[in-house]
């Protein structure tokens, strides 16, 4: 198989690799987002048990937040109603039960006694009592945070019989510590208790409400996000960064990375399946093109067989034919040695007695009679000549001469018959169609198939039908002699080309033998069908490798 061949069946093989990894792009494509729309799936699972959480942790955070600020209000009357000698013992014994603070303030909103020293923190006091002063307000005021963010309390007031202010306080972080352990921070920790949770948080505007696992510091910015069935899903190189929205109205939103290692498995094994999909798919590819290859080489090996097989048949055929005519040739080109010297001295006698002898009467019958003689001898010298042809023949000398050429000249040269006869004759050929052969073979054996065609013709009348087509097909060339005349019986189209099998009475059996030797000596055959217009097909092929 030529290099052709094989870059024409490659090209198919290369396409479908292009398309197969085109395919496992595109799967290893939709396997991310897959994976992608499965940790959006688990951060909404736990978004809903947060969500669950929070409606409990508001809950306890109202009872927990109840409680406390009670506790708070007790502290401050107690500090309200307390003796100043008192007053220390008093700020001990309260700070053991968690309160960071106590303070008395005049009715002008001014410090009278505190436990702690922290004048900043102080004045923030004073400045959300007197925000809240009214005297439309009761008695128990609860001013929630103040104070510095690095020294917040949360902190109560009373109003004392005197007009003025008690207050008690506990710090900030113990008051938000005790809302971490309420049920969102519960939940948050049971939830990154599983491996594939990295940390998780619930978040409000910028103040993290509740976190759990190892969170870093800085927590990460939620900079870009793919939607993901209503949860916001990014890839980062820890995971899978996952934003939930609990609560739009609040701002209160949940945010959790699951761990890559999670989804490894998941996608080692998809993309393990995908590779051995294309990885068959290949497989299948080049079992199709092998099996193309080895088809092609079949086919190759058997027009090669048919063609060695049609050479040989050819060689056996043109053997037999020899061993056939060898003994009727050899005996034929005896008679015809031995007719050609008698005929030589017909001719001449009949020219002297043209040339030198006057008949004493009737001279016009005496020149006919000569010139039927004279006829006849030059008939009997052709039909010798084919005899020593068929017994002799010589060696072939091909050249460049065109086919289409030769066959114009042919027919000029039968014209006078053509015109006569009124038959019509076609001439189909390429404007140039060139080849090796020996001209004068070639001329010789064409001019025996048109005689034939256009003897047959005449013995059916005035008219008729000639086609002569000559092509170049399949590496060989075709010349086809097509008539319209009686045709040739199928058990007799293997006969014709026997020697002296003649079906006219004036034929030799001669012409159609000669015209078979020279197609065996040119790489051809010559061979008797039936026409298409009814009539016989003589079809003679010749080698186009030398063309």
């Amino acid at each position: 198989m030529d290099r052709t061949h094989i870059r024409t069946r490659l090209v198919p093989l290369v396409l479908l690799a292009l398309l197969l990894l085109a395919a496992a792009f595109w799967e290893q494509r939709s396997l991310e987002r897959n994976l992608e729309t499965l940790a959006g799936v688990q951060a909404g699972e736990l978004a809903d048990r947060i969500q669950q959480a929070v409606l409990q942790a508001r809950n306890s955070e109202a009872l927990l937040s109840e409680s406390l600020t009670d506790q708070l209000f007790a502290a401050a009357w107690l500090a309200a109603q307390a003796e100043s000698a008192a007053w220390t013992d008093l700020g001990t014994l309260l700070g053991r039960g968690g309160v960071a603070l106590l303070a008395r303030f005049d009715s002008s909103v001014k410090v009278q006694e505190a436990t702690t020293d922290d004048s900043m923190l102080l004045e923030e006091i004073a400045k959300a009592l007197a925000a809240k002063h009214s005297p439309s307000q009761l008695r128990e005021r609860k001013l929630g945070l103040v104070g510095p963010p690095e020294g917040q309390v949360f902190a109560v007031a009373v109003i004392t019989d005197h007009g003025g202010f008690a207050c008690a306080a506990i710090r900030a972080e113990e008051w938000l510590g005790l809302r971490r352990l309420s049920g969102m921070g519960q939940s948050l920790r049971q939830a990154c208790a599983q491996d594939h949770i990295r940390w998780a948080l619930v978040q409000q505007d910028e103040q993290i409400l509740a976190a759990a696992g190892d969170l870093p510091d800085p927590v990460p910015s939620f900079l870009s996000s793919t939607r993901t069935d209503g949860t916001d899903v990014i890839r980062s190189p820890d995971g899978f960064h996952c934003r939930v929205s609990l609560d739009p109205q609040q701002n209160l939103v949940l945010r959790v990375l699951l761990s890559d290692a999670a989804f490894s498995s998941l996608r080692q094994r998809g993309f393990a399946g995908l590779w051995l999909r294309a990885a068959a798919l290949l497989a299948l590819a080049m079992a199709l093109l092998g099996w193309q290859v080895t088809r092609g080489r079949n086919r190759e090996l058997e027009l090669e067989r048919d063609r060695v097989t049609r050479e040989v048949r050819a060689l056996e055929e043109r053997r037999a034919l020899d061993e056939r005519t060898r003994s009727m040739a050899e005996t034929a080109a005896g008679v015809a040695h031995a007719l050609r010297n008698p005929l030589n001295t017909i001719s001449m006698s009949s020219q002297r007695l043209r040339r030198e002898f006057e008949p004493r009467e009737d001279g016009e019958e005496f020149d006919h009679l000569l010139q039927a003689m004279q006829a006849e001898a030059a008939r009997m010298g052709g039909i010798v000549g084919d005899f020593l042809s068929v017994a002799r023949p010589h060696p072939a000398r091909p050249e460049a001469i065109d086919l289409r050429l030769l066959l114009e000249d042919l027919l000029r040269l039968h014209r006078e018959a053509i015109e006569k006869t009124g038959i019509l004759c076609e001439l189909d050929s390429p404007e140039e169609l060139p080849i090796m052969a020996d001209a004068g073979q070639l001329r010789e054996a064409l001019g025996n198939l048109l005689e034939n065609a256009l003897q047959t013709l005449s013995a059916k009348g005035q008219g008729g039908h000639l086609r002569i087509l000559a092509r170049s097909a399949d590496g060989r060339v075709e010349i086809l002699v097509d008539d319209d005349g009686p045709g040739i019986p199928a058990e007799e189209r293997g006969r014709v080309f026997d020697l002296y099998y003649t079906s006219r009475p004036e034929g030799t059996g001669l012409g159609l033998p000669l015209a078979r030797r020279v197609a065996l000596d040119h790489g051809g055959d010559l061979v008797a069908e039936a026409s298409p217009l009814g009539g016989a097909r003589l079809r003679m092929t010749l080698d186009g490798r030398s063309i």
